[in-house]
């Protein structure tokens, strides 16, 4: 209880030290025709003694930057914005709190002015907060008759300097995935899709959402979490659970990331099954047991 209290509680630190101002529209993922008009709105997240508000747009992913207002009053939240006459995919809007002291900004994702996009991630977005240790639905959508290859899946920690793939190549009929959020805290995490079209890459990628490590032992069911159990642990090649029911289970490995690694529906006669890892290079990794309704996810390190 002590480790939740205080992880949440470094949570909000960081949540603070990085999130003063909230760009509320546009998101990222929107799609808007030269010469329409958008209310890009903002809020408050911090006060501080403030003197403006300054816009900015871009439409090259924020390498560079186009003044929309300066010297905003501090009472204005909201601006009234008449989509400019360019095609780009990588349009963003940053909001900039002009303060007294440090100043602090929010910036959009990505969205599209001019342009066709074939793809929207609609789960997540950003500014979600996920639980480390359960499992969520990425979902998304394909936008009009499109002929393409496979999807491609990312995650990032830190805002998307960094990538991990979590999937590639799935089928073009699949719009989810069940993803096993990683246990480790980050209000600068990311989802990146991706659609290859012949060799060519479109992507959508979410606004940051927060994962908050609260629940830092992954497991699910307080009934079947004190009756699982992995050994050996460390494990250097065959890893066997105990304390199963008989039935259908299925059996997950997935890297720290998330990204699914090994994955095993069986059928069970006994109270434990035997995994082969031999797959896996050594390190640290998640496993997943379902049975019935209830799933538990434990940490196991490898040694070879």
């Amino acid at each position: 209880m002590k480790y939740v209290v205080l992880s949440v509680l470094f949570l909000a630190i960081m949540r603070q030290a990085s999130a003063h101002v909230d760009l509320d529209s546009p998101v990222g993922g929107e799609n808007y025709d030269p010469g329409q008009v958008v209310v890009i709105k903002w809020s408050i997240r911090i006060a501080h003694p403030q003197d403006n508000w300054d816009l900015y747009f871009s439409t090259d992913s924020g390498v560079t930057w186009q003044e929309l207002g300066i010297d905003l009053p501090v009472s204005q939240l909201s601006f009234t914005w008449t989509v400019p006459d360019v095609s780009t995919p990588n349009a963003k809007i940053k909001i900039v709190m002009d303060n007294q002291g440090p100043d602090y900004e929010s910036i959009s994702n990505d969205f599209a002015i001019g342009v066709f996009v074939p793809l929207m991630l609609n789960y997540p977005m950003g500014n979600e907060t996920l639980a480390g240790g359960y499992t969520t639905n990425i979902t998304w959508q394909v936008n009009g008759l499109v002929t393409f290859d496979a999807w491609n899946l990312h995650f990032s920690d830190d805002g998307g300097n960094t990538w991990t793939s979590l999937a590639e190549n799935l089928a073009p009929e699949t719009l989810s995935y069940t993803w096993l959020v990683p246990p480790i805290l980050t209000d600068q995490a990311r989802i990146r899709l991706e659609m290859d079209i012949g060799g060519t890459i479109y992507e959508d990628i979410s606004g940051v959402f927060t994962i908050s490590d609260a629940v830092v032992t992954g497991l699910k069911n307080s009934e079947d979490k004190h009756l699982l159990h992995i050994y050996p642990n460390p494990v250097t090649d065959k890893m066997t659970i105990t304390g199963l029911r008989q039935g259908d289970i299925r059996v997950r490995v997935l890297s720290l990331q998330g990204k699914l690694l090994i994955n095993k529906p069986l059928t069970n006669n006994s109270d434990k099954i035997t995994l082969n890892l031999t797959s896996l290079r050594p390190g640290p990794y998640l496993v997943e047991t379902t049975q019935s309704n209830s799933k538990v996810v434990q940490k196991i390190i490898l040694q070879k």
